[in-house]
Formats: C-alpha cells, structure tokens, sequence
C-alpha cells in the first residue's frame, strides 16, 4: 500500500471550503498523513504533539477518515473509466475490423 506524502494530504486539504482561505500549517498536514498511513488509534510522536496535555486530536482523526473516504472514490471512479474505456476500444476495434 501507497503511503500518503504530506504534499497530497495539503493539496487536498486546499480543496475543503474550510481551508479553501486559510494557510495549511504543514504540522497539521503531518499529523493527518500519519493518521491516515498509521490508522488512528496510533501514538504520534513527540515532535508531531501539541503542547498542550490531553489533547485528543478529534479534528486530525475526523480528517484522515475523510481522506481516505476520499480516496476509495477516486479509485472507484477510475474503475468505472477503464470499464468504460475497454467497452469503447472493444466497440472500435469491431466496427474497424468489419470495415
């Protein structure tokens, strides 16, 4: 399995309306990639924790699912275009070898 780079989970942030017009802190993004490569019930390390104690990183988690939902549809929508793509090189290929 692929594991997702910080840069890919920043440019898809940019895409959420929330952080269409906000800056992306890459220590944010960082936290989301490790969720997202982990699994969320993992530990992060001690130079991606806030400073604050007991902080329980809800948004980070909520994120990492979001982007991963994210991901199992571009997968499946590039499932639906080879079909389709395969169902037209087949109807062309016939059409050319009646011709």
């Amino acid at each position: 399995m692929k594991k997702t780079t910080v840069k890919e989970v920043i440019s898809w942030l940019k895409t959420l309306e929330e952080y269409r017009y906000r800056k992306v802190y890459p220590v944010d993004a960082r936290r989301i990639a490790r969720y997202v490569n982990e699994g969320e019930n993992t530990e992060l390390p001690q130079s991606l924790q806030k400073k604050t104690p007991g902080t329980t990183y809800g948004r980070e988690r909520y994120l990492a699912k979001a982007y991963l939902n994210y991901q199992n549809r571009l997968k499946q929508e590039n499932l639906e275009e080879m079909k389709l793509r395969k169902a037209i090189r087949k109807v062309i290929k016939e059409k050319l070898n009646r011709g």
